[in-house]
């Protein structure tokens, strides 16, 4: 009768063990199918990025509008700064942008001059930085553009498919038969997940940010009698190789005078002991020579 009972109980106990292994083989195939979709999608991606940009039987896929940042850097000069100021931010308000930053100096008794950040839509960009020239004498005006489409599809695409991961990982924390251990763990990777997920977003707001909105930096001073300069013709070239060498030579001497000037104390401070040598020594070898003769 007891050694039934010793049996039953057995019994009992392998059923209960084969059920959690059961379990916990289940959640493992679950995780591991997850992890194996996941990384056979970003493969397929990344295959696909590279058959793209390889092969020449299968057309790239190009977005319709290409994802450019636009940058410009702009250097003024006015005869007269009044006004500049307002000038400049009536340009800006005419092309839809705002000034994220200026600094302008205007005391009359100093040079005055004034510098501008500003944040103009693409669509304007042209424009602007053409209306803008207007306002003087542009020594500098460079324009210069970065593409970054790519990085720009490939966030999206990243994205995508991390939100996918996410949802798999919430599907498998939503079954009941979890164990606590199983939980904490999916909670950490779900974590993980949402924050590489924030990450790239925020990274993508900002291209987002800088494609649509260019960015232009404008510096102007006042010069009043101010010439701009010219292509120089051949007998400008020759007064300018004439002047650069009488120049050159003026420089020479003065920094010869200069040099001499502070080195005539130590001149005189070396003349007196070699005086006290070589005099005496003159005299010794003019007696020896009179004495062999």
């Amino acid at each position: 009768m007891n050694s039934g009972r010793w049996i039953c109980a057995i019994g009992l106990v392998t059923l209960f063990i084969t059920g959690c292994a059961k379990q916990q083989s289940s959640f493992d195939r679950a995780v591991a199918q997850d992890a194996y979709e996941s990384k056979a999608e970003s493969s397929s991606y990344n295959n696909e990025k590279f058959t793209s940009s390889n092969s020449t039987s299968t057309p790239l896929r190009v977005p319709s509008l290409r994802k450019i940042i636009y940058t410009g850097d702009i250097r003024l000069v006015v005869k007269n700064f009044d006004g500049v100021d307002q000038e400049i931010a009536d340009l800006v308000e005419q092309h839809s942008g705002f000034i994220s930053s200026s600094t302008v100096q205007s005391q009359q008794h100093d040079q005055r001059y004034g510098q501008w950040a500003v944040r103009i839509p693409a669509s304007e960009f042209r424009d602007f930085f053409e209306a803008v020239q207007d306002i003087g004498i542009p020594e500098v005006a460079n324009k210069d553009s970065r593409d970054v489409t790519e990085e720009y599809v490939d966030l999206e695409a990243r994205i995508k498919s991390k939100k996918q991961l996410e949802t798999r990982v919430l599907r498998l924390l939503e079954r009941e038969d979890n164990q606590i251990q199983q939980v904490i763990s999916l909670e950490k990777e779900l974590e993980r997940i949402r924050s590489e997920i924030e990450r790239m977003e925020g990274r993508l707001r900002v291209l987002k940010n800088r494609v649509e909105l260019t960015s232009i930096k404008i510096y102007c001073r006042e010069e009043r009698d101010y010439v701009p300069p010219q292509t120089p013709d051949f007998d400008n070239q020759i007064s300018a190789a004439w002047s650069n060498s009488t120049d050159n030579v003026s420089n020479a001497a003065q920094g010869f005078a200069i040099w001499f000037v502070g080195a005539a104390p130590w001149l005189i401070v070396l003349a007196v002991p070699l005086t006290l040598i070589i005099v005496p020594s003159y005299f010794v070898a003019k007696k020896r020579r009179r004495k062999a003769q």
